[in-house]
């Protein structure tokens, strides 16, 4: 299996390689590095961690109504715990602390405030989206998981697309002067920003939270 945060690495190749390349391995690891980083950007953008995860664990202080979590859609939430100082330590607390949820928003509603600014709270749930990681693409969606919508996974092939070109197959910059593209010389895969159409795509994806 190939996990790239959003995708395997045969799918990612196919975007970016032409089809006589495609078994060869000599990229895969600069590809791999590419799919995982833009992935990492993805995330920042939108405040909020798209891949799917069965043991996510969210922590943030008590003082709110309610929360919404980095991983959503949520399908489940395994334990939920508070810890009023470091001696007392985590204490597993009744599933009734949660009023109501927004799964599809990972928004969880306490319906009241649960204790001081200075307790936290740690939930431990199933949420994200769903990417097959395995190369031969022929893995079921899980029950419960909601697979990664298409306008996401497009918005990270065309970054990894975007990367690619500003970087020759030993990782540095092939672009000329020419053509337009003479600004992204000298720009290393940490510098590179996201792409005017992923920034438009992932506007309609991010998670409103601010602490």
């Amino acid at each position: 299996m190939s996990d790239l945060a959003l995708g395997n690495l045969i799918e990612l190749k196919r975007r970016l390689l032409p089809a006589t390349l495609l078994t060869q391995t000599t990229y895969d690891e600069t590809i791999t590095a590419i799919g995982r980083g833009v992935a990492g950007l993805m995330d920042k953008k939108c405040n909020r961690k798209f891949a799917r995860s069965t043991a996510a664990q969210d922590q943030f202080s008590a003082d709110r109504l309610s929360y919404v979590v980095e991983r959503f859609p949520v399908e489940s939430i395994t334990t939920i715990e508070i810890r009023d100082n470091i001696d007392a330590g985590w204490v597993t607390q009744d599933s009734s602390l949660i009023l109501n949820r927004d799964d599809a928003a990972g928004l969880i509603h306490f319906g009241t405030i649960i204790a001081s600014h200075l307790a936290q709270v740690r939930l431990t749930y199933s949420g994200g989206y769903w990417y097959d990681t395995a190369e031969t693409e022929d893995t079921a969606l899980p029950s419960g998981a909601t697979r990664v919508p298409y306008d996401v996974k497009e918005a990270w092939y065309l970054q990894c697309e975007s990367v690619w070109q500003v970087r020759d197959k030993l990782g540095t910059n092939i672009l000329s002067a020419g053509g337009g593209g003479g600004a992204l010389l000298g720009m290393s895969l940490p510098g590179l920003d996201l792409i005017p159409m992923v920034k438009q795509i992932l506007g309609g994806h991010q998670r409103f939270q601010m602490t």
